[in-house]
């Protein structure tokens, strides 16, 4: 159907927008000592800040745009931006379809993250605040980490260094390379070695160690001959350096930390205490304080007091999610609980995570649902379940059959027909809805809210969503 492969090739591409948010540089707002967005919003040029309030289905961006424009939300502050394309180039209005960045401002533009969005021209870079003004002068290779409005780390060349808004350098641009601000330090490396410095750029930890990472939970994995240990802030030895440094040993998280030794793997607390055996050939510490362990490529894994609780069986576990974990051996799932206990048979095509007391499953081409004891409470008899996005706690769930589309809820009732062409999820109470090439919105009680007269509708994110009207794509208001 050239709607549904039309619509689907936007939802993809759109996911896959959202998804860069997370690609941005992880020290550039990753690291505890971030300023907040706030502070540094502080420094704006004055604008036209008047909120105009639209009605539903008001238009809010013309229809202009010879392509896709995307609702993009930042995944920490959660505004709403619109990205839109202009000869190639990307700018930004915002939630009122007032511009932030023009296409022609600049050569690339990113996405928004933690209130921050990349940009550059003539190969510099800097970073854009949601008002559209740069953080610092556009002089720079890189932006690394905003530590604050007054600290910011910046890679000129093959040296990194920080500056404060007007580009003046408070830490000099003399290391080689840089770890970010964690808990008050930085690893910085100089002259082949690294050591840690203070927000001051004053050294704090002499320069020489091998490897090093930044403080987590008050200790730092540092390597020393070869082999990697743990200092505390004052530089101290916490933890010997006796073991190996390879891939994924790392610092200390939920007070656990992988080391290894001859290519075996393990876990210690910080009293250096074995909490799994160092002799799996890998490990990884799980979401919620299980770990995963690995031998001859079969997976299974213990609990935080060492305990196996499922030997190495498995070809896949993940991590848990309302008690349960899917499992796969070949090309068959199933599901487990904490205590390692069968709750399905390995027996589905395809598995999801549990969300709201419910995961859909799929079975010789049949979509269907189970429960947290495992029951099938929606039977197998679906054609089509695809979108992972969809908010369970809805209570009401896309489905199709028989090359139509409707919505059931919880029980498997059928609360809106299957009579649509295509439909997307609900977001914000309202569903995109295809029916004879056209498209529109209804709400949960399937009554028409936005009429069916658009090429192509994305979702409704932040109270705005991408609609497509005689080949020109503009936005409308929730």
């Amino acid at each position: 159907m050239k709607t549904k492969n039309k619509i689907l090739s936007a939802v993809l591409a759109l996911g896959m927008a959202v998804g860069m948010t997370s690609m941005q540089p992880v020290q550039s707002f990753a690291a505890t000592d971030a300023t907040p967005v706030k502070e540094i919003d502080k420094v704006v040029a004055k604008r036209d800040v008047t909120k105009k309030k639209f009605k539903t289905g008001e238009v809010v961006v013309p229809f202009k745009y010879d392509n896709l424009i995307f609702i993009h939300e930042d995944g920490v502050t959660k505004e709403v931006y619109i990205r839109i394309e202009v000869n190639g180039k990307h700018g930004y209005l915002d939630k009122q379809g007032k511009i932030i960045v023009n296409p022609d401002d600049y050569d690339s533009v990113s996405y928004f993250h933690d209130g921050f969005c990349q940009v550059g021209r003539d190969n510099k870079i800097t970073y854009i605040n949601k008002y559209g003004s740069e953080i610092v002068p556009l002089l720079y290779d890189d932006i690394c980490q905003i530590v604050s409005k007054d600290l910011i780390w910046v890679k000129n060349g093959d040296k990194y260094g920080c500056v404060n808004k007007q580009g003046e350098e408070v830490i000099p641009l003399q290391y080689d390379n840089f770890k970010g601000f964690n808990e008050g330090l930085a690893a910085v490396k100089k002259d082949g070695k690294y050591g840690y410095i203070n927000k001051k750029g004053e050294e704090v930890i002499p320069f020489q160690y091998g490897r090093a990472e930044n403080f987590n939970e008050g200790l730092a994995l540092v390597e020393i001959g070869g082999k990697v240990g743990y200092i505390n802030k004052r530089g101290e030895v916490v933890i010997i350096a006796k073991y190996d440094p390879y891939v994924p040993v790392g610092n200390f998280y939920n007070g656990l930390a992988i080391v290894g030794l001859g290519r075996k793997y393990g876990v210690i607390d910080k009293n250096e205490m074995e909490i799994v055996p160092i002799k799996y050939d890998q490990v990884g510490i799980m979401e919620n304080g299980f770990v995963r362990i690995e031998e001859n490529k079969k997976v299974g894994f213990v609990d935080r007091s060492g305990r196996e609780i499922v030997k190495p069986k498995y070809d896949y576990i993940s991590d848990f999610s309302e008690g349960l974990a899917e499992v796969r051996i070949g090309e068959k799932y199933g599901y487990i609980n904490k205590f390692g206990k069968m709750i399905t048979p390995i027996k589905y095509d395809e598995t999801r995570s549990l969300k709201n007391g419910l995961a859909y499953v799929r079975k010789n081409g049949k979509y269907g649902f189970i429960d947290k004891k495992g029951k099938e409470i929606i039977p197998l008899k679906y054609d089509y379940k695809e979108h992972d996005f969809e908010d369970y706690a809805q209570n009401i769930f896309l489905v199709s059959k028989q090359g139509k589309y409707g919505f059931i809820n919880n029980r498997g009732k059928i609360v809106i027909p299957f009579k649509y062409d295509y439909a997307l999820p609900f977001t914000e109470g309202l569903a995109v809805v295809y029916l004879n090439g056209k498209s529109g919105f209804i709400n949960k009680k399937g009554k028409v809210i936005i009429p069916l007269m658009y090429d192509n509708a994305l979702s409704f994110k932040g109270g705005r969503a991408e609609v497509e009207l005689n080949g020109k794509w503009g936005v409308i208001s929730r």
